[in-house]
């Protein structure tokens, strides 16, 4: 479903914006990259409806729960990160949770480790246009031949403040409605003229992997 983001959200607009957002709900939205220090990692969100995030890998036909190492998060409040010891390339990963007072237990996508994340910072450029809006860009990372892009938008503490997964290469800050998915509790906030911030962008294959990051800080 998540590869039909980019049309259902351009010509349905407001009727696939809530359908998707039900959507990724009943799923754990998770993808695995290789850090800067070469370590496998698991990056996801945390919904209220979930708690007790654990994770799994496939051995033969089954499941078997991993330890993981709680790691800083990938960008604070909004994506988290935990690192998966002894991780090998090629075997698959997922996370599971369970239902806020239920017993349903909610599953992510396979993920699929690969051999190595690019961390192309240059891939990133912003526009600003003033009235605190600003077009971000990255249409270099369409090499990379992504499922579905995330991009995070952190203040001067590096607290994120704004969330987004889209198909497009491109996207005008603040307009999440504009996006496939926000996992914004709240409109974000304009840019303040003067103020330091930072975007991560992030961008996940078919197989639930990080091909690249890139990161750019910038004084709007």
């Amino acid at each position: 479903m998540i590869w039909q983001m980019r049309w259902m959200t351009r010509y349905l607009g407001f009727i696939a914006r809530p359908f998707i957002k039900w959507y990724a709900s009943q799923e754990i939205i998770a993808c695995g990259l290789r850090s800067p220090a070469g370590q496998f990692n698991i990056i996801f969100t945390k919904t209220n409806n979930k708690k007790n995030y654990k994770f799994f890998k496939k051995i033969k036909r089954h499941w078997q729960e991993v330890d993981s190492l709680e790691n800083q998060d990938f960008s604070y409040k909004l994506m988290f990160q935990e690192i998966i010891p002894y991780a090998e390339i090629s075997e698959i990963y997922k996370v599971k949770a369970k239902k806020t007072g239920g017993k349903r237990i909610y599953s992510s996508p396979k993920i699929l480790i690969k051999k190595k994340t690019d961390y192309k910072n240059d891939l990133l450029t912003i526009e600003k246009l003033g009235n605190g809006q600003a077009k971000i860009s990255w249409p270099e990372a369409e090499k990379y031949k992504p499922m579905i892009y995330f991009l995070a938008i952190e203040d001067s503490k590096d607290h994120g403040i704004c969330g987004i997964y889209t198909r497009e290469n491109n996207w005008l800050y603040p307009q999440t409605k504009k996006a496939s998915l926000s996992i914004n509790k709240q409109d974000p906030p304009l840019f303040k003229q003067g103020q330091e911030y930072s975007c991560k962008l992030v961008a996940v294959d078919y197989d639930g992997w990080v091909p690249c990051v890139a990161t750019i800080r910038f004084t709007y």
